[in-house]
């Protein structure tokens, strides 16, 4: 995944060496890979968060997951479908980054 990774897990240590933060490591679910057609399922969601489960445990600090599916289905990607529909194009990351 291009968003988080390695950058995330380094400066979790980073941030939990200090002894100056509380550090928690977040998966946000947002997307539903049921929405997918049967085959062309391409969502790693499920294993994106078990393996951010086990980097957290390996680091020692705390790990949550959240679910935001209906709100990306509103607020970025029905915005993206429309924009691009519209000839325009959209980038659903700069929309995502902002919530």
């Amino acid at each position: 995944d291009s968003s988080g990774g390695v950058d995330s897990a380094v400066t979790a240590l980073l941030l939990a060496r200090s002894g100056k933060y509380d550090v928690v490591g977040v998966h946000m679910t947002n997307w539903d890979p049921a929405i997918e057609d049967e085959g062309s399922a391409v969502c790693r969601g499920g294993e994106d968060a078990r393996d951010a489960e086990e980097v957290c445990g390996a680091l020692g600090v705390a790990f949550r997951r959240v679910e935001f599916v209906p709100e990306y289905w509103e607020s970025v990607f029905s915005p993206f479908l429309r924009a691009y529909r519209g000839g325009r194009t959209p980038n659903p990351d700069v929309d995502c980054n902002r919530y």
